[in-house]
């Protein structure tokens, strides 16, 4: 461009310069005209100079840009830094947002506070308030490898410290005493092109077996612990154990856990829990689900007046999640246990409800979720009502005149997304002849539950 710009230049300095030096003599036109040829070579030359430094300049700006990029890649590269914020967690899990630091820890946590209220349970009616936070911390060790650590503070009941359901109406409650404890805190392995993963370390074997897809998480779908896991689901709580999995094809999945009966460690090899498990994923029409199957043996389960008596427990169960529509999901769970063992109070239980996603076009991430289920008390080890709180019902009649009975629950939910991080759940549950005492009247439970997650 600036070639042609100075031919036209140069072409119109010699036509106006001509015209002004045709009068003048030949020497002297002569003359003019050089003095001209001189002062546009000039300025030629001084317009040359001024694209050369433009050149220069804007080769030296790429080779800037291009350096910087090099230091960028070779520093995220020396420092491993992974910029992600949807990694897995463990199944169950609800934490949903993590922060990367330059040295690969992930940070996420969660809050969940819950108030409920009973009604047709006089004099024992009661308001419960509770609330749980969790800090869980993750990194990589090395290829396939990583640790997770998850730190939970909680405090309060729920309702159960004083109605005594054997459902549970809160499965996020912990203790009447604040308290803060390492719930899990392991080491994860994959090999075999991830088909093979084991995991050891304090574990919570729950995550592994007896899952659903819509029934598993007290703190986004259903709160009572009837719905979370099998009300016979006999494993113990969080302890030091090892659990694998193998997956044989895309629709059979192994697994296998080994964890301490005993949840303080003392008897780490000889009261252990063993459960084995099988999943099969299928996607029949087009509709994904999960049949899940377990068998276990809970070694701990020994006699109430003689701790030094083993008595083995023995239980299996299945659990079944089915996508029926793009936005109706079905679940079910089935499970027994040995009702000769010693400290088993239920004999077996069953459970079945719905989630429904998108309930209204307008609320895309809202969650609808209906649930009933009924329990067995074991008569053979109580044979009597589980009440705790009080001897006597409305009539004044001693509560161990009653053979314990089913136990029936009902929940229904309606999860309200308030914003990307924030959850707000009404609910409400009812339960028919609440710890198997038929002539109790049932009993409302309603509730609201919110939950946080950073």
């Amino acid at each position: 461009m600036f070639p042609k710009l100075f031919s036209w230049f140069f072409v119109v300095s010699i036509f106006v310069n001509c015209n002004s030096v045709f009068a003048l003599s030949d020497s002297k036109k002569i003359d003019i005209m050089q003095k001209e040829m001189e002062l546009i070579k000039k300025q030629f030359q001084s317009m040359m100079k001024e694209i050369n430094d433009l050149k220069k300049e804007n080769a030296d700006l790429k080779t800037a840009v291009d350096k910087s990029h090099t230091m960028q890649m070779n520093i995220q590269e020396r420092l491993n830094i992974s910029v992600t914020s949807d990694e897995a967690l463990p199944e169950g899990s609800t934490f949903i947002k993590h922060t990367v630091n330059p040295f690969g820890l992930r940070v996420s946590a969660s809050a969940t506070g819950v108030l409920q209220c009973s009604a047709g349970n006089n004099p024992q009616d009661t308001t419960n308030a509770e609330g749980s936070f969790d800090l869980v911390f993750e990194g990589d060790v090395c290829e396939g490898g990583m640790f997770l650590i998850d730190i939970e503070a909680v405090e309060n009941d729920g309702p159960d410290s004083v109605l005594g359901t054997y459902s549970g109406l809160n499965d996020d409650a912990g203790s009447t005493d604040r308290h803060v404890d390492v719930l899990e805190a392991w080491y994860e392995q994959t090999l075999f092109d991830d088909k093979f993963v084991f995991t050891v370390g304090l574990i919570d074997i729950s995550n592994y077996f007896d899952t659903n897809e819509v029934a598993n998480d007290e703190t986004t779908q259903f709160l009572a612990s009837a719905f979370v896991n099998s009300n016979v689901f006999d494993a113990p709580g969080n302890g030091m154990g090892i659990r694998g999995s193998y997956s044989f094809t895309e629709w059979l999945d192994l697994h296998l856990g080994l964890q301490s009966g005993d949840e303080d460690g003392d008897f780490v090899f000889d009261r252990v829990f063993f459960i084995s498990g099988l999943d099969f994923h299928t996607n029949f029409f087009g509709k994904s689900g999960n049949y899940r199957m377990y068998l276990s043996v809970h070694g701990d389960r020994h006699d109430a007046h003689n701790s030094d008596e083993n008595d083995e427990s023995v239980g299996f169960g299945f659990s079944i999640d089915q996508t029926i529509t793009d936005k109706i999901t079905t679940f079910a769970r089935l499970g027994f246990r040995d009702d000769q063992a010693a400290e088993s109070e239920t004999e077996w239980a069953w459970s079945t409800g719905i989630q429904i996603a998108e309930p209204f076009a307008s609320r895309p991430n809202d969650m609808i979720g209906v649930a009933i289920g009924q329990t067995q008390p074991n008569r053979e080890v109580v044979p009597n009502l589980k009440r705790t709180t009080f001897d006597y019902d409305s009539d004044g009649n001693e509560q161990n005149d009653y053979m314990a009975s089913i136990e029936t629950l009902t929940e229904m939910y309606y999860s309200f997304q308030v914003s990307e991080k924030f959850t707000v759940t009404p609910l409400m549950q009812l339960v028919f002849q609440p710890s198997g005492d038929a002539h109790e009247d049932a009993m409302l439970i309603g509730g609201i539950r919110g939950q946080f997650d950073f």
